[in-house]
């Protein structure tokens, strides 16, 4: 069951990646691809390697990142240049993201925790809550520093996984241009995947965890 939520959320991840991009059919042909390779990664990663990542930075954050972004690429025909009129922020997209900010908060120590055990496990669930907290402090804080206006509401949301790297990130880069990056490598992202969000903690996971 947890290998299977596993999996889930790194197809989730996917699927934030080719937002505006893919039909129905085509993100339930991904879906089909992605649990294969997923497995195949992860036993590689975990069995072989034996390579420790507990909370899926790398093998379910990043490669879900990267998975998405490469699907959406290879069906997007051509970048939009002109953004969607409906591609704006609004008190009913942002209530439903803070609502489902909740519910992470609620389940994200568990996630990290799940396959620890002991007073391991007990550590994971106190350093995400710990995290969670600094995180979104820091991102209101310097959202209301960048924005004089209001406070962007996806940078709260934004930050509530990957903390610090999210963070900077996220304020700095996803306001000013929500797909930065991407019209060069033929890649449109609606989710500020990358740079800001997947991509970067699981890179930098796996260079701490490199002896």
């Amino acid at each position: 069951v947890v290998q299977a939520a596993f999996t889930c959320a790194a197809v989730l991840i996917s699927v934030g990646a080719t937002l505006g991009t893919t039909s129905p059919t085509q993100l339930l042909l991904m879906a089909l691809l992605e649990v294969p390779i997923y497995q195949i990664n992860a036993y590689i990663g975990y069995r072989i390697l034996a390579v420790v990542d507990h909370g899926g930075s790398i093998f379910i954050h990043t490669f879900g990142a990267y998975f998405g972004l490469g699907f959406s690429r290879s069906v997007l025909r051509r970048v939009p240049v002109k953004d969607h009129p409906r591609e704006v922020s609004g008190y009913i997209p942002d209530m439903f993201s803070m609502i489902g900010t909740l519910f992470l908060w609620v389940y994200w120590p568990s996630f990290n925790g799940v396959v620890e055990s002991g007073r391991s496990q007990g550590r994971a669930v106190i350093n995400t809550y710990l995290s969670l907290s600094a995180s979104t402090l820091a991102a209101f804080m310097f959202s209301a520093s960048t924005h004089k206006q209001a406070t962007q509401v996806d940078n709260g949301t934004h930050s509530e996984c990957h903390p610090g790297w999210r963070c900077s990130c996220g304020c700095c880069g996803w306001p000013h241009d929500p797909a930065l990056g991407s019209p060069p490598l033929g890649v449109l992202c609606r989710c500020p995947l990358h740079p800001g969000l997947y991509p970067p903690p699981g890179v930098a996971t796996g260079k701490v965890w490199s002896p």
